[in-house]
């Protein structure tokens, strides 16, 4: 499976094999950036500070996050990601809260922010290699129309499945992307998922086998957690 750090760096050869300069333009979450200096520029709001907590598009952020996962604002810790826009702390429990109304916009109840999350999602299932590109776990989910999903950095990862109104989040403690598709395939096993297809697009991102440099099969990746029942 590709993660992120390898497909920016096939950008980048691409980039140099082409003359290209290397561009902040091309970082991976570029869109974001954009997105927020964009609306800063309608509103008549400083771009200058955009990324910064203080500023007014990352505190309505940071509200409307609180009230998609059902935590109090005040209780949610922050930090900066790699990009250096705010990143926030919470219970997994709650992040899987939000992913299950991105699923599911008839829980939300501000009106606004439903009417977005439709737009936003609808976009994602219509264009699921944008969202992550291809051979990407994000891309396999997204790929089933019943489910809306999206990894975050250092092993974190959220889904939910639209037709069950069951969301998921976890946290792999390494750090690690690479066993997200073995995660999340066992996950979907475990409850009877009946898309099939979906299962197996994971599964193939993944070898079970693990190799050394002279490629002789050292170990093996499987799934051994069991989900509980509460």
């Amino acid at each position: 499976m590709r993660g992120k750090r390898e497909g920016r760096g096939h950008l980048f050869v691409a980039c140099l094999a082409s003359g290209i300069a290397k561009r902040r333009l091309f970082h991976n979450c570029a869109g974001k950036h954009l997105g927020y200096l964009t609306l800063s520029k309608v509103r008549g709001l400083s771009t200058i500070d955009y990324f910064e907590p203080e500023h007014p598009l990352q505190q309505e952020a940071l509200a409307a996050f609180a009230d998609l996962a059902d935590y109090p604002e005040e209780h949610i810790r922050l930090g900066t990601d790699g990009c250096g826009f705010p990143v926030f702390a919470l219970p997994l429990r709650h992040l899987a809260i939000a992913y299950l109304k991105l699923a599911c916009p008839d829980l939300i109840a501000d009106l606004e922010t439903r009417e977005a999350v439709v737009k936003l999602t609808g976009w994602m299932s219509e264009n699921p290699d944008i969202v992550a590109s291809r051979h990407f776990t994000c891309t396999a989910l997204l790929e089933d129309p019943n489910i809306i999903a999206k990894g975050g950095a250092m092993g974190v990862y959220g889904f939910a499945l639209k037709k069950e109104r069951l969301g998921f989040s976890l946290k792999v403690i390494d750090g690690s992307e690479q066993v997200w598709p073995l995660v999340i395939a066992s996950i979907l096993q475990q409850i009877g998922y009946d898309h099939e297809e979906t299962i197996q697009r994971l599964q193939a991102l993944v070898p079970t086998e693990i190799k050394n440099d002279n490629q002789r099969v050292v170990g093996e990746r499987r799934a051994v957690f069991a989900l509980e029942r509460r």
